[in-house]
């Protein structure tokens, strides 16, 4: 049985969903140029919505290299006590644009398989460091 992605790449493709987990995982493992989009059915006040995966894909290009690695950092769901502390997430996910070296550096290891659980979590201390405002050494000189 092939999966949404793998149908997206011939076919014109719509999944169904409510869930913001699934729209992220679509957004970074669709190809741009797939023909893949996400309806999420409305409720009460919210209106029905159609997402374009490769439209987000092409007007995000930097901000979708760190989207799983910001999901997961962020909260993966949208309850209040699941955000980090007197942070919000719209805080946390400008700034790697704010930050090239930090963002680099999370593109590098987070994307990289071999990448060992010390560097991981290296990175995942050096994002909430700077989400909280510290100050910095450069990544390229602390990197385990």
């Amino acid at each position: 049985m092939l999966t949404a992605i793998e149908l997206s790449t011939n076919n014109i493709v719509v999944v169904v969903g409510t869930d913001v987990d699934l729209l992220i995982l679509l957004i970074q493992l669709s190809k741009q140029d797939s023909q893949i989009y996400m309806y999420k059915p409305g409720n009460g006040k919210c209106p029905h919505k159609v997402f374009s995966i490769s439209c987000i894909q092409q007007h995000l290009p930097e901000a979708s290299s760190t989207l799983l690695f910001l999901h997961a950092m962020t909260g993966c769901d949208t309850i209040t006590m699941s955000a980090l502390y007197t942070q919000g997430k719209k805080k946390a996910f400008n700034l790697p644009q704010k930050n090239h070296e930090l963002q680099d550096h999370v593109v590098k290891v987070f994307h990289d398989p071999t990448s060992s659980p010390d560097s991981m979590s290296f990175v995942g201390e050096q994002f909430l460091l700077a989400l909280y405002g510290a100050v910095l050494l450069s990544l390229a000189l602390r990197c385990p």
